[in-house]
């Protein structure tokens, strides 16, 4: 546990800015441990990113039933 607690002060968002490739953040509305703001503030740190929600279903987390479109 002591991992999981050490990522959770990293911080990275100042190396966000120069990437340029295309990036989609998918993000667990689900997600209990990571709110999904943190999903939109990775995405709105990366130029043209975009974020995508995902939902939980049967069988894991999936896309929305609205497909990508339905974003956060």
């Amino acid at each position: 546990m002591r991992f999981q607690g050490t990522l959770g002060e990293i911080d990275m968002c100042d190396r966000l800015g120069p990437v340029r490739a295309p990036t989609i953040a998918l993000h667990s509305k689900d997600n209990m441990r990571i709110p999904p703001d943190m999903g939109r503030a990775l995405a709105s740190g990366i130029p043209d990113a975009q974020v995508v929600p995902l939902v939980r279903g049967r069988r894991g987390a999936t896309l929305p039933a609205g497909g990508a479109d339905d974003r956060a």
